[in-house]
């Protein structure tokens, strides 16, 4: 069943809510919009849908540790387009940011892939 994520227009990140925890893999639907929102990432949570959410970094491997300007997009640009994530979520509490404020409403769909 896939779940919905809604970024109002003017604003930067969706309201927090559940996906399915699966070992499938799954793929973040992208709506038209606008190249200048810039980058899509997700945000997790281990306390629930109302946070607090922290990005995804990976580790700068010159100072062997992950620092906030290191997030990790998983969209740039306009859309439509879907993305895929590979693996189970971290956490079963996300949220959809954008780099940039919508312009208009987004509302993003996240799809468990069925495998045979």
């Amino acid at each position: 069943m896939p779940s919905y994520f809604t970024i109002a227009s003017g604003q930067g990140v969706s309201s927090g809510g559940f996906v399915e925890r699966s070992e499938r893999d799954w793929i973040l639907e992208i709506p038209s919009m606008s190249a200048q929102i810039g980058g899509v990432r997700l945000e997790w949570s281990s306390q629930g849908a109302t946070g607090p959410f922290g990005s995804l970094v990976q580790p700068n491997p010159l100072v062997g540790a992950a620092t906030r300007d290191q997030q990790t997009y998983i969209w740039s640009g306009a859309g439509p387009g879907w993305s895929l994530v590979y693996g189970s979520p971290p956490t079963p509490y996300v949220r959809v940011a954008v780099q940039n404020s919508t312009t208009d409403i987004a509302t993003f769909t996240v799809h468990v892939l069925n495998q045979l």
